[in-house]
């Protein structure tokens, strides 16, 4: 079994079959949608919708895969948050928040301007949770999360923590001794540290607070929502503002 797993050609076989699930999965779903509502009046827009998630959520993998290559060999000049935070929006409040709402919605009947409304919403959830997300996979535990504590500073990922902490020199300069590598118990620690020390732990925190309070304002305020579906939305977001994994 380890000389088949280390043979580079049954690496390229798996890579190729990855792939093709990959392409399976997209055009089964393609395929579901289009049997389910083969009668539907809005089908075309349904899909029109579903397959604008798929391309937005590809091109922001894309970016997260390219960026930590284009930073380890400083080939990024500038404006690293702002491509870290359309990250955020493209592979993650789209494809977790966006377009689950969305479908649903055209579905009901729901017009243009409405669906304009869900969609800021949503990228204001969409964009907390994935910060969230890169705070628990520090701050957080195995146990809880369910990956390993570290693997984005093993992956050199572009978070906001990194790219907070990269414009404080004092603090950079520890952080990325560690950052792309697989770091002990003690090193994470000195990660978690480095973040707090340079205010990047606070910083991302309080964007986290801030969009989640903005998000359920918005929802406050939309006149064409039931309050019993409100409520519904509002407790979706405590929801996942106060989860731990």
């Amino acid at each position: 079994y380890n000389e088949l797993t280390n043979d580079l050609n049954s690496k390229k076989i798996g890579e190729s079959i990855a792939i093709c699930m990959g392409d399976l999965g997209l055009y089964e779903a393609n395929q579901m949608i289009a049997k389910n509502y083969k009668d539907d009046s809005k089908l075309g827009d349904v899909l029109i919708n579903f397959n604008d998630i798929v391309l937005k959520t590809i091109k922001g993998e894309i970016i997260d895969v390219t960026l930590p290559f284009l930073e380890k060999n400083n080939l990024l000049i500038d404006k690293l948050e702002e491509n870290i935070m359309l990250i955020y929006k493209l592979k993650t409040a789209y494809y977790t928040i966006i377009g689950p709402l969305s479908l649903g919605l055209i579905l009901a009947g729901t017009n243009k301007e409405e669906l304009k409304e869900i969609e800021n919403i949503g990228l204001k959830i969409g964009t907390a949770f994935q910060i969230q997300d890169d705070l628990l996979g520090i701050y957080s535990d195995n146990n809880k999360l369910g990956k390993n504590v570290g693997s984005d500073i093993e992956e050199f990922k572009q978070t906001l923590l990194y790219s907070y902490t990269k414009s404080n020199k004092e603090y950079y300069d520890k952080l990325i001794k560690l950052y792309g590598k697989k770091v002990t118990n003690q090193e994470l620690e000195e990660v978690k540290q480095i973040f707090k020390d340079s205010g990047a732990y606070l910083y991302a925190t309080s964007m986290v607070d801030k969009l989640y309070s903005e998000a359920l304002e918005l929802i406050e305020n939309i006149k064409w929502i039931k309050e019993e579906d409100k409520e519904i939305l509002k407790y979706f977001v405590i929801y996942l503002k106060t989860r731990e994994k």
